[in-house]
């Protein structure tokens, strides 16, 4: 009986609840630290009299050091493991995180951001690849979804900090916060298994054994055969080929690769681009600085309901089918919120956008994830994320190009943005494989 089998089996149950726990968190800590600076940034300018030139670049470095995390831990979790990975980064992250708060000039702290940036990149590949690897495939694509939800947390809390901590004890507290999941990653060794597929792809059959018939054991199922080799015709060695960053680009998997690389590439830009220049256009078009902020705090919120609705439809219909409607129905949003005069039409479609962006990033990770092989599954994930992560470094500084070129106004900022999101429906429509329902290793053979 085979290792995808006897994963694919299982009912949900208390291992999976704790996994999604111990990942969810995970996420949180990421997204509550990459929240934060923004926060910061605006009391860092007081306090060292920074130019918005450096401001930005504050900003930019922890994007730049995700981008380097993101491709160098992937492609580490492939070889060293995705649990050790994880840990690793957390740690990375949130030590760097620590000596920010000690940072005594810019460069100090552009040094420090970007070291975490490394980290905070570097967590997302091995923790996205370990729970696709331990869901049963009928519920992987909920599981990874509701991974996206532990994320919207950390943007509230990211919030909280800033309301809570900085007006009364200063940026540097906020960092120390920031810096408090460091005791986490004891718990990511402790309450999380190596992936046994992973194992198996090493050679390390008994450890992978042992794993599985204690997934087995929490899930209430009785104990399958003993593992197998695993390989696409049931024989053959259990260690696989090492893979790398060319294969990427061969064979079977180069119309994957584009896909996902063109998915990326679009999401990161619709993304980046839009949320951080959001507020700056509302104001643009007429509103006050007071009621941009109240309008975003609703827009975000959207955010939660938009990744449950994608999450219970993406194992039930499937990946393209909920995937592409998300793209273009974001698109559509954008389109309409360029055209917005009213506040009540900005909160509409602004929530609309959120809803359906989120929805989609969510459904992007849980597709990138299913459709490479064990050895390069980590790889893959890692360098689509930081092709994309290279665009969110340049789509705010683009966006701004346009509001200039275009006398401030966002009317036609957003039409560029619902082509680009047009172009990524079309892009999973007609490059995308549908993954709902099937083994890791159905889709890899």
């Amino acid at each position: 009986m085979s290792i995808a089998y006897r994963i694919d089996r299982l009912p949900l149950g208390s291992f999976h609840w704790r996994l999604l726990a111990v990942s969810g968190v995970g996420n949180t800590f990421r997204s509550m630290n990459v929240g934060i600076i923004s926060y910061i940034l605006a009391s860092l300018i007081a306090d060292w009299n920074l130019t918005p030139e450096e401001a930005g670049a504050v900003g930019s470095i922890g994007i730049a050091g995700m981008v380097a995390g993101v491709a160098l831990v992937g492609a580490l979790a492939d070889r060293l493991g995705r649990r050790f990975m994880f840990g690793l980064a957390v740690v990375v992250y949130t030590a760097a995180t620590a000596l920010s708060a000690l940072s005594w000039n810019l460069l100090s702290l552009l040094s420090f951001r970007f070291v975490t940036g490394i980290g905070l990149g570097g967590g997302h590949p091995p923790m996205l690849t370990l729970v696709s690897e331990l869901s049963p495939a009928r519920h992987r694509g909920q599981m990874v979804m509701l991974l996206e939800v532990f994320w919207t947390f950390g943007s509230v809390i990211a919030a909280l900090v800033a309301y809570l901590v900085i007006p009364s004890l200063g940026w540097r507290m906020a960092f120390v916060c920031g810096a408090i999941p460091i005791l986490y990653a004891a718990a990511i060794y402790r309450l999380l298994p190596e992936s046994p597929r992973f194992l198996l792809d090493k050679g390390r059959l008994q450890e992978a054994e042992d794993t599985v018939r204690s997934i087995e054991a929490q899930s209430g199922v009785e104990h399958g055969e003993a593992l197998r080799p695993l390989s696409t015709n049931g024989a053959g060695s259990a260690i696989s080929a090492r893979g790398n960053l060319s294969e990427l680009f061969s064979g079977e998997y180069l119309k994957r690769t584009a896909c996902l690389w063109i998915l990326w590439f679009i999401s990161s830009y619709a993304y980046n681009g839009i949320f951080v220049w959001l507020p700056s256009l509302v104001v643009s078009a007429g509103f006050s600085i007071v009621d941009s902020f109240q309008f975003m705090l609703i827009i975000t919120l959207a955010q939660l309901p938009g990744t449950v609705v994608a999450g219970v439809l993406v194992d039930r219909i499937g990946r393209k089918r909920t995937l592409v409607p998300f793209l273009l129905l974001c698109g559509i949003s954008c389109y309409l919120f360029g055209l917005s005069t009213s506040a009540e039409s900005i909160l509409l479609w602004g929530s609309l956008i959120s809803f359906f962006m989120l929805g989609s990033r969510g459904l992007t990770s849980a597709f990138t994830a299913e459709l490479y092989p064990t050895r390069l599954r980590s790889t893959g994930v890692g360098s689509a994320g930081a092709f994309g992560r290279l665009v969110g470094i340049v789509a705010p500084m683009g966006t701004g190009v346009i509001v200039a070129q275009t006398g401030g106004g966002f009317g036609f900022v957003f039409i560029v943005f619902a082509l680009v999101l047009l172009l990524g429906g079309l892009d999973v429509a007609i490059l995308g494989e549908e993954t709902a329902g099937q083994s890791l290793e159905e889709l890899s053979a």
